[in-house]
């Protein structure tokens, strides 16, 4: 599992601990569930109707000093909280009603106006195994189904994940990771990758100086680079359509990505430069034989128009888009 741009390793035997901005996510949650070697708890949001602050599937960590992920803040998950602590304390397993009608008067978890109800879940070793299993799935970018089936006599939940093709109605739909593939590791490309960790995405690096030494202590030992499209794809399961943002160094490069590109399925596909550079670009496609219809599935030049000028200014106008609803879809 390739999560080192998600966590601080001190040394390999040392279980990955979360940090501020590293997209801590649902899978980020999970490989800490399956890795931690004292008692924990998750809480995990089974319903949410209305006006909430989660979506079902959202999870929670909690440890004796710690907790990683949210079920949505507020008095909402102080009260989780709570109730993670009664199970650490020796508690069965359990679920919580969390009321967010806001009625004028009466005591409520909050005022979105919707409810949830989470579950609270003293981990095992097999739920450890299950988790560690679905982490890999859901960072890669795969979606998973995990079933938890609760009501043992001691309180014991068995996890599993859904065969394929049979996700059950009351499996819980964790959405892979969304993985975007930046090609070009210049200032705006390591930008753009550093904002996309943070928000919780998959970030794929390619640019063909990476394989040069001297090129490459300029790069974070944390990014998942590789020098070639191919290769980068060579690492993404069958069912991943990855966003492609282009941040090259010059319009050859772009040309050459692009034709690497083009037979490949992708989501969002869009390309940095100025408007001569776009226009050169997009006449070198349309030479080498490229109909309208592929040439418009091209957002040039890709992210909102913020007025960007520096390379973090520039990654936050493209990571608002990607972040986006695809109007393609």
């Amino acid at each position: 599992m390739n999560e080192a741009s998600d966590h601080d390793r001190t040394d390999p035997g040392t279980p990955p601990t979360a940090r501020p901005g590293s997209g801590v996510d649902v899978a980020t949650v999970l490989e800490l569930a399956a890795s931690v070697d004292e008692p924990a708890v998750l809480a995990t949001v089974l319903e949410a109707r209305g006006s909430v602050p989660q979506v079902r599937g959202a999870m929670l960590l909690v440890t004796g000093e710690s907790a990683v992920g949210t079920v949505g803040g507020g008095a909402a998950e102080a009260k989780t909280l709570v109730a993670c602590r009664a199970v650490l304390a020796g508690g069965r397993s359990t679920e919580v009603e969390i009321d967010l009608a806001g009625h004028p008067g009466e005591v409520r978890d909050g005022v979105c106006g919707g409810r949830m109800r989470i579950a609270i879940d003293r981990l095992d070793a097999p739920a450890r195994a299950v988790f560690a299993e679905a982490a890999t799935r859901i960072a890669s970018g795969v979606d998973v189904d995990l079933k938890a089936t609760r009501g043992g006599a001691g309180g014991e939940v068995d996890w599993r994940i859904a065969a394929a093709g049979e996700a059950p109605a009351d499996a819980i739909r964790i959405t892979g990771r969304p993985v975007v593939v930046v090609v070009g590791a210049g200032h705006c490309g390591l930008a753009l990758e550093r904002l996309g960790r943070f928000v919780g995405r998959r970030m794929i690096v390619v640019d063909d100086r990476l394989d040069d030494p001297d090129f490459r202590t300029q790069v974070d030992p944390v990014v998942e680079a590789a020098t070639s499209i191919p290769e980068a794809w060579s690492r993404l399961p069958d069912a991943v359509r990855p966003d492609v943002a282009l941040v090259t160094r010059n319009f050859a490069q772009d040309v050459a990505a692009l034709e690497a590109l083009r037979h490949r399925r992708t989501g969002r596909l869009g390309m940095m430069g100025s408007r001569r550079r776009v226009a050169t670009v997009l006449e070198a496609l349309e030479t080498a034989g490229w109909s309208p219809g592929e040439i418009a599935g091209i957002k040039s030049p890709i992210g909102l128009d913020i007025g960007g000028v520096t390379p973090e200014e520039i990654a936050v106008s493209i990571m608002a888009e990607l972040i986006g609803p695809n109007p393609g879809n």
